[in-house]
């Protein structure tokens, strides 16, 4: 009767589990909608404004409607159009700096934190400053205040640790509630599939919003669904992280200073797996660096001549590509791990990475709308490696230390925002006179060079693994007949 105990207590941790991680795939489709309508709506909101500034025109009819970006080829001249693109690349990259800016200090604490308080007060923190910046970014929207007003919301934003905060807490979560191996990444591919749906749900709606009432709703709609999500987690959300039990206190200045005790707490202790932490590293900068830029400056380059997207045209467009790729993505890898179980994860990510490098090559060269759609299909593979070496880097540390190694992968995501604000951004103003494809060729340079890498990396890993095989052969035979001899 008592070998059962375990077993039963086995089971119920499993099911238990199992319904941790279906609460927290239902919160970040939540999140994602929330956080999606109004990042839609964001640098339309900024374009449409700069564009009637510019033009001297009452800004509440571009508030109440956007039929103005439908003649954009009719009523404003290239010159114009380039000015209006420009100011609008230097206004996101205030918003960027003044989000990503405010969350580095706040990732410093946040991973160390969830280790030793736990990931649930984490996410109730982020969750709460986000409903309170939406707010106050829709009243900004509604009462037409100046794109200064709007920076300082951003701010706010920022010091809830943006989403990097939530998505910390989350991944950490469900690393304590999977087992290593092929399983944690299929579980944090599902999770960034999921995530995709979540925000494929509000684009097509955030565009007819937009072109039918203007911008303050989306912003509003994106406030309830933030605070009907603190409640619902407040309620239903039970921490599965069991802090230890703690010796000695640990000052709050010290916090900071336990992100580098990542470095030594990898599993084997050897100076070969903190080589190759910090390379997976570099390759995650380097490759979520273009990946992060794109999004911003894609909508801007779309939304001058010569495609002249309207909002319904945008939310349409990236409702159908963020299905496609997060629901393909996550069948194309669930097809790959049982179908190619030799292959590693760094190895198919090499593959989904050159994907990225191929679509940003075609967005550059784009002229019509046609052949942005082949490159946004050409690349629908391209985020899956976020999620791969993400899983990969979990499994290269200890399990006491998956929130300290979240907040330095979700830190150095908010370097790359700052970077690639700073240089896409930049790149876009000085060269759109010339030539408005070319940051795009920049996004691909930068990912070729993370590919390389990986691949670099893949291959010095896979040696040492095998070296590893020979000489521990010895001393498991031995074993073994010691074993036999007893």
């Amino acid at each position: 009767m008592e070998e059962t105990k375990p077993l039963l207590k086995e089971h119920d941790k499993s099911f238990g589990s199992f319904g941790t991680q279906l609460r927290v795939v239902v919160y970040v489709m939540i999140y994602g909608c929330a956080f999606e309508t109004s990042g839609q709506a964001e640098p339309q909101y900024i374009y449409a404004y700069l564009k009637s500034v510019t033009n001297s025109t009452d800004f509440k009819a571009a508030n109440d409607s956007l039929q103005a970006q439908k003649a954009c080829i009719i009523n404003s001249t290239s010159a114009s159009d380039d000015k209006i693109q420009g100011l609008t690349s230097n206004w996101s990259w205030y918003i960027s700096l003044a989000q990503a800016g405010f969350a580095l200090p706040v990732l410093m604490f946040v991973g160390p934190m969830a280790d030793k308080i736990g990931r649930k007060p984490l996410i109730l923190w982020n969750v709460l400053l986000v409903c309170i910046s939406l707010a106050l970014k829709t009243t900004i929207v509604y009462m037409n205040l100046h794109l200064y007003y709007y920076v300082v919301a951003c701010g706010i934003l920022g010091l809830s640790g943006n989403f990097y905060v939530f998505h910390l807490a989350n991944i950490a979560i469900l690393a304590d509630c999977t087992s290593e191996g092929k399983e944690r990444s299929f579980v944090l591919v599902v999770y960034e599939a999921l995530l995709g749906l979540g925000t494929a749900c509000s684009q097509v709606g955030t565009g007819y919003l937009i072109q039918l009432v203007g911008f303050s709703y989306p912003y509003l709609i994106s406030s309830g669904l933030m605070l009907s999500l603190l409640i619902l987690i407040t309620i239903t959300l039970k921490d599965p992280w069991k802090p230890q039990e703690i010796t000695s206190t640990l000052r709050f200045r010290e916090i900071p200073g336990q992100l580098f005790t990542l470095w030594k707490s990898s599993k084997q202790n050897s100076k070969h797996y903190v080589r190759f932490l910090i390379l997976y590293f570099v390759v995650y900068c380097l490759y979520y660096l273009p990946m992060n830029g794109a999004f911003s400056i894609r909508t801007i380059y779309i939304l001058g001549e010569p495609f002249c997207w309207t909002s319904e045209h945008i939310g349409w467009y990236n409702t159908i590509t963020n299905c496609t790729v997060y629901i393909l993505g996550g069948v194309v890898i669930k097809f790959l791990h049982v179908c190619c179980v030799r292959r590693k994860d760094d190895v198919i990510s090499i593959f989904c990475m050159l994907s990225g490098v191929a679509c940003f090559v075609l967005f550059g060269f784009s002229t019509d709308d046609s052949m942005i759609y082949i490159g946004t299909a050409v690349g629908l593979l391209r985020f899956l490696p976020i999620s791969m070496i993400k899983a990969v880097l979990s499994r290269l540390v200890s399990k006491d230390k998956q929130g300290v190694l979240f907040s330095n992968v979700y830190l150095l995501e908010a370097v790359c925002s700052l970077g690639a604000a700073t240089l896409f951004n930049n790149i876009y103003d000085q060269t759109m006179s010339i030539f408005n494809g070319l940051v795009f060729f920049v996004m691909a340079g930068v990912s070729t060079v993370a590919v390389l890498l990986l691949i670099f990396t893949s291959c010095t890993n896979t040696q040492h693994i095998r070296d590893e095989i020979i000489i521990e052969k010895p001393t498991i035979q031995s074993t073994e007949k010691k074993e036999i001899q007893q």
